[in-house]
């Protein structure tokens, strides 16, 4: 069974019944950077636009739901935890010592993770990532 139903024409919430418990999954539509903010709840997404060859990560203004990303000349990795992309990335990083400062002070900046090289999606923005021109 799927169930969807339309908010404000922005997005769609679609509930499938998945072994025996209902999932919810959000289909987006975007309609410019002001659509992310109409999102109820916590979240985090990714939206690929094939047309404009743009990756789209945003997450919810708490900041309770994660993306971390790891962005290379030739690719672009991420996940909703940081541990994958460090332990399956096949890559060495280097701390971040002004992250460990400022988690010291018990401010770090809301990009910033442990690793130089991995960055996370701050609360309530988002990140768009597109290939060099």
């Amino acid at each position: 069974m799927i169930t969807a139903k339309t908010y404000s024409r922005n997005f769609v919430v679609i509930w499938t019944a998945a072994h025996g418990r209902l999932d919810r999954s959000v289909c987006f539509r975007p309609l410019g950077d002001d659509s992310f903010r109409r999102i109820v709840g916590d979240w985090a997404l990714t939206i690929w636009r094939p047309e404009e060859k743009e990756l789209i990560f945003a997450s919810d203004f708490m900041g309770v739901r994660h993306i971390f990303y790891h962005l290379r000349a030739d690719q672009v990795r991420w996940s909703s935890d940081i541990a994958p992309l460090v332990l399956l990335g096949g890559i060495k990083f280097h701390t971040d010592d002004e992250f460990v400062a400022g988690y010291l002070a018990h401010n770090p900046d809301g990009d910033s993770t442990p690793y130089r090289e991995i960055r996370e999606v701050p609360p309530g923005q988002f990140v768009r990532v597109r290939p060099a021109m």
